[in-house]
């Protein structure tokens, strides 16, 4: 049971590890002005999905959904959007929007204008879809568009991440220890102080040798 519970404890610290260094990719594209299609948790086929767009597109988006779509956003939420869309003070924020699944179970690629937030059935990482990943791409707010230390800084955003998750993760075992999973499990802290003890015996043994034998 342990040996299961640590497994499972290891494929979510691997899941968040993925997440994380998509999310320093993802951070880097923005800044770069690169368009991201899609950031998701998980592999697909998509579970759940969120578009990201300005209160003033909800309409038009609202209005190119299916029927079937369109019966299952939640009402009170679509109007309270539509209102902040009309308000000349709020029509430009960015709102996140639900997705009905009927919306993209038949195409897994499935792509809008604007950022897609999804989380997917598989816990196997994540995943950061830009515009125009080949270099050979020109046009503008793509990744082969940008110059060359702009795509060196996007392609390091996930190793910074990752060192940064890393430093993070070491500091907390640091200060709280190893969680134990197993009953036979290597304890540094316990090892250590087993292994200082019979230092500090063989020592004293030493001492008294010296001092009892002529």
């Amino acid at each position: 049971m342990n040996i299961l519970f640590g497994a499972f404890i290891g494929l979510i610290a691997l899941t968040l590890l993925v997440v994380i260094h998509e999310f320093g990719h993802f951070i880097m594209a923005k800044k770069s002005g690169v368009k991201v299609n899609e950031f998701g948790i998980g592999l697909p086929p998509r579970k759940l999905a969120w578009l990201h767009l300005p209160a003033k597109e909800v309409q038009k988006f609202y209005d190119s959904l299916k029927s079937e779509s369109k019966a299952k956003v939640n009402q009170k939420r679509l109007q309270k959007l539509l209102a902040m869309g009309k308000d000349k003070t709020k029509k430009d924020k960015y709102v996140w929007f639900f997705i009905p699944s009927t919306e993209y179970k038949n195409d897994p690629l499935y792509k809008q204008d604007y950022l897609i937030f999804s989380i997917n059935l598989l816990p196997l990482g994540g995943f950061c879809t830009m515009d125009g990943e080949s270099d050979a791409e020109t046009k503008p707010h793509t990744f082969g568009a940008t110059n060359y230390l702009q795509k060196t800084a996007i392609l390091f955003g996930g190793v910074t991440m990752n060192w940064l998750y890393g430093v993070l993760i070491f500091t907390i075992l640091a200060v709280t220890g190893m969680p134990q999973f197993m009953n036979n499990q290597f304890n540094i802290n316990e090892k250590a102080h087993l292994l200082c003890q019979k230092s500090i015996s063989i020592k004293f043994s030493k001492i008294l040798q010296l001092v009892v034998v002529p």
